[in-house]
């Protein structure tokens, strides 16, 4: 109660102290927002002025993310591409710059679906390394053998070059025998000489191949005609005995011998037409080889 009337008093003595506390209490918060203005006004040109200070600066005239990365701060501020909004790849930014990124460190945790994916990655892996263990022990097991096989090889070129080489050097002696005294290489006529006598050699050997070509064509025909020889006469004697067995053998005879001479005669025709084809080709290589002779025996007289 005594408190009450105290502030009573003071109310009724001093009216205009709390008008004037009022007052300027307004004019107080009307200064300070101007003031905070003011300050943010400042603030605003100080960051242009910043800007524009730091693109002076800039004198390699690198691009913006090029130079963030020269001085190690994120790239991309803003997203420019599909990919800049990967996880991976919000993932690696987190990693390569930390908390400057602004990338939520949430996201680099790993979710049931990667789980997956990382398994049957896993697997997958497992598996390729599995075959390719697989592999190179059944290579492995096979080198031997392509050891084997290359030092034929290298042992057949060596022995081919051998014999081309001592063909040479027969064909070289050949020529000086012709001419019944040493000869220098470098002569034309030593030159001439030996290219013919090269020629020559090149078609004895090709004569031989083809001998030995048609040699082997009539030995397989040979064969192959044996052969159907033999299952006719296994067919044969398979239908006599069948023919014994049911009782008709003299009917069942007479076809089989009229069916087995069918037989030998179509096998007879073509061998002949075979062999009709294989003496026309001799001719004719015959006749190609003599005119082939008869044409450098004529140029050889001019």
């Amino acid at each position: 109660m005594i408190r009450r009337d105290f502030i009573k008093k003071l109310t009724s003595i001093h009216p205009s102290l709390v008008s004037i506390r009022t007052r300027k209490s307004q004019i107080d918060v009307e200064r300070l927002e101007q003031e905070s203005s003011t300050v943010e006004v400042f603030d605003e040109d100080a960051k242009l002025r910043e800007e524009e200070i730091d693109k002076k600066r800039n004198k390699s005239r690198l691009r913006l993310s090029d130079r963030n990365i020269l001085f190690e701060n994120t790239p991309y501020l803003t997203p420019t591409s599909w990919h800049h909004g990967t996880i991976k790849y919000l993932r690696k930014n987190y990693g390569r710059y930390g908390e400057s990124s602004g990338v939520n460190p949430s996201i680099c945790w790993p979710n049931t679906r990667n789980d997956c994916r990382c398994k049957e990655k896993r697997i997958q892996k497992e598996e390729r390394v599995r075959a390719r263990q697989e592999d190179i022990v059944k290579k492995m097991e096979k080198l031997e053998m392509w050891k084997q096989d290359l030092y034929n090889r290298m042992a057949k070129k060596e022995s081919e070059a051998k014999a081309a080489k001592e063909r040479k050097e027969r064909l070289i002696e050949e020529v000086r025998r012709h001419f019944g005294y040493t000869v220098d290489p470098r002569d034309e006529r030593f030159k001439e000489m030996l290219e013919k006598k090269e020629k020559e050699q090149k078609k004895a050997m090709k004569e031989a191949r083809r001998k030995a070509r048609d040699e082997k064509i009539v030995d397989r025909i040979l064969k192959k005609k044996e052969t159907k020889k033999n299952r006719s006469d296994t067919e044969c004697s398979g239908n006599m005995h069948v023919a014994f067995q049911i009782g008709v053998f003299p009917m069942s005879v007479y076809l089989v011998q009229l069916f087995d001479a069918s037989l030998k005669l179509a096998m007879f025709k073509e061998l002949h037409k075979e062999l009709e084809v294989m003496a026309i080709m001799l001719i004719w290589r015959k006749k190609f080889y003599e005119d082939s002779m008869k044409i450098q025996q004529q140029a050889v007289g001019k």
